[in-house]
């Protein structure tokens, strides 16, 4: 398991970990990921699929991520910019 990142990062970074954690979650996913793709109507992630991508993310970033927030998590843009809005950068 990664530890939390302390580092300065990027919006390449934080794409390129959310695209690795998508497809460790599901392998079927196509080799590009748009960062506007809808989880649930393009990439068909379920509600199960979503909760494992956040607690990775909280893994990763040492974040809390309240229940309701999770329906800002639709796309990797919208995740990109909420890890952004919560851990320093």
């Amino acid at each position: 398991m990664s530890e939390p990142t302390t580092a300065r990062m990027n919006d390449d970074q934080v794409l390129s970990f959310l695209r690795s954690e998508l497809r460790a979650i599901r392998p079927t996913l196509p080799p590009t990921l748009p960062v506007q793709a809808n989880f649930r109507t393009d990439l068909l992630l379920d509600s199960l699929d979503l909760v494992e991508l956040v607690a990775r993310i909280e893994r990763r970033y040492a974040l809390i991520i309240p229940d309701q927030d999770l329906p800002e998590f639709v796309s990797l843009e919208a995740t990109v910019r909420y890890i952004f809005a919560r851990v320093s950068i």
